[in-house]
């Protein structure tokens, strides 16, 4: 975590900035825990007349957009005690004291199960200028919307309104984000008139905030980067929870995950390259909102779809930088489970080249001490045997992303996917059974050893299967590299339309 900008008597100069994190601390704090216990003690006591003893505990808070962060040291880079979720809390200042203010809302305890439940606290500042200025901060955090952080971008084509892609229970937008530079002082009159100019058409906020908001009203916005908004529709994911047709833990799955990988991407460089990097995450009653790096919007799916196939170089090319991405995953001990044409997506500007990122990690997952993974999921005509074999809760290992990726290599070399059904269930059974055929004459001016790559990563037994390291040390990849020109391959020159 970077450091933040603490909270003082020259708060006036610092900026509220949504995506910024804010020091809030040191504080005294009680909890209402602890309150109601004082207070039941205190009915037992004997002398009921005698001053209250209350268990005030020093404590660090961190504001990060709409939630306050609980940490018991100043030590603000490890987990915290416990988070406070801003979004229409209650906030009211002490009337026996100026210096601390009531806050009431949804409380979770980092080392606790289950969900966050309503909790107040009482929070002593140093002093009544300190309590007035944190009491608006908190105030504006609670009320942030996605529209307040983002603006959706709109073109003037007839089909703008389009989404880069919608699934069961989220869709992806093109987004920038706002660029805040208003004092602290100021905020709330400046923010309130800036809301204003909102229309009330919105789908995403149940404050029918509009998304995309007038641009005029912030000259900085087009300096931000495009962006890409995965925005989750909370009530259609918990349907399908509740209708079983959807795993509880998805969405900390996929957020955890992609933390990681960003992470060590922006650290490590290398292989990371080929990720589609996680920027921020954001939260409300409604939806649950990830904010990715934006990509091109053409897959490999796409790329094949106009009945083409790859020459082997070409073929080679991405296939090694698909290889390179698991490696980069299961360097972090982490399992994508759903890599696919479609999750293999272009960067901006390099459509027609060879570099992909691997996107969408909503099935991704860590794999335990044992290599094991649990979990029967992926897409019919990808996904490993041993996935399919698997029961409810048994265990399979961690290989299971090499077979996808034999399928990859399958279908771009030509053109169709190794395994086919007249509907999913016979789709599913020949995708378990992983018996396929080299057709010709489609496979007929293959060479041998883009054969034997594609045989060793489709091998049903996961034992016997070939691991990522040796996949990229494979001689058909070695005899087929180059790197240091990958980017410069014209998608036009390189391809072999297929004769209908």
């Amino acid at each position: 975590m970077q450091s933040f900008p603490e909270i003082d008597e020259d708060t006036r100069r610092f900026l509220w900035d949504p995506f910024q994190s804010y020091l809030l601390g040191p504080v005294l704090l009680v909890s209402g825990d602890v309150l109601k216990e004082e207070k039941r003690r205190r009915s037992r006591c004997l002398s009921k007349g005698g001053p209250p003893v209350v268990l005030w505990q020093q404590r660090w808070l961190v504001l990060q957009q709409n939630l306050l962060l609980e940490y018991g040291s100043s030590q603000t880079n490890i987990r915290p005690i416990g988070y406070l979720c801003l979004e229409g809390c209650s906030l009211t200042p002490l009337p026996s004291d100026p210096t601390a203010l009531t806050i009431r809302g949804l409380y979770k305890a980092s080392y606790t199960k289950g969900k966050a439940n309503l909790h107040h606290a009482i929070i002593k500042t140093a002093s009544r200028h300190d309590t007035l200025n944190w009491m608006q901060l908190l105030q504006e955090a609670s009320g942030l919307c996605l529209g307040d952080l983002y603006s959706i971008e709109q073109d003037s084509s007839p089909d703008s309104s389009k989404c880069l892609g919608k699934g069961r229970f989220a869709e992806v937008r093109k987004a920038r984000r706002r660029r805040y530079a208003w004092p602290v002082a100021e905020t709330t009159g400046l923010r309130r008139s800036f809301r204003s100019d909102h229309s009330e058409d919105s789908s995403y906020s149940r404050d029918s905030r509009r998304l995309s908001g007038d641009s005029s009203q912030n000259s900085n916005l087009h300096e931000t980067p495009q962006c890409a908004l995965k925005v989750v529709d909370k009530q259609e994911f918990w349907k399908r929870v509740i209708a079983g047709q959807e795993r509880s833990d998805t969405l900390a799955r996929e957020v955890q995950t992609q933390v990681v990988l960003t992470q060590k991407a922006l650290q490590e460089g290398g292989f990371g390259r080929h990720i589609a990097l996680l920027f921020n995450v954001f939260e409300t009653s409604s939806n649950f909102i990830l904010e990715t790096e934006l990509l091109s919007g053409c897959d490999l799916f796409d790329r094949l779809s106009s009945a083409c196939v790859l020459e082997e170089r070409v073929a080679a090319a991405m296939l090694r930088h698909v290889l390179e991405a698991v490696s980069f995953c299961q360097g972090h001990r982490i399992a994508h489970r759903d890599i696919k044409l479609s999750n293999l997506i272009f960067p901006v500007g390099n459509v027609a080249g060879t570099s992909i990122k691997l996107a969408d990690f909503g099935m991704a997952a860590f794999w335990d001490d044992n290599c094991k993974l649990t979990g029967r999921c992926g897409t019919p005509g990808y996904v490993a045997p041993e996935i399919l074999k698997a029961g409810a809760k048994e265990s399979y290992p961690n290989q299971v992303d090499l077979f996808s990726v034999g399928v990859i290599a399958y279908t771009l070399l030509c053109g169709y996917e190794p395994f086919y059904g007249m509907n999913d269930k016979q789709l599913i059974e020949a995708n378990k059974t992983a018996e396929y055929q080299f057709h010709l004459p489609e496979w007929e001016n293959v060479s041998e050893d883009a054969k034997d790559l594609v045989r060793k990563l489709l091998e049903k037994d996961p034992a016997k299967r070939i691991d990522v390291n040796n996949a990229l040390q494979h001689p058909w990849l070695l005899r087929h590299s180059f790197e240091s020109t990958a980017s410069s391959i014209n998608n036009e020159e390189h391809m072999v339309c297929l004769v209908v």
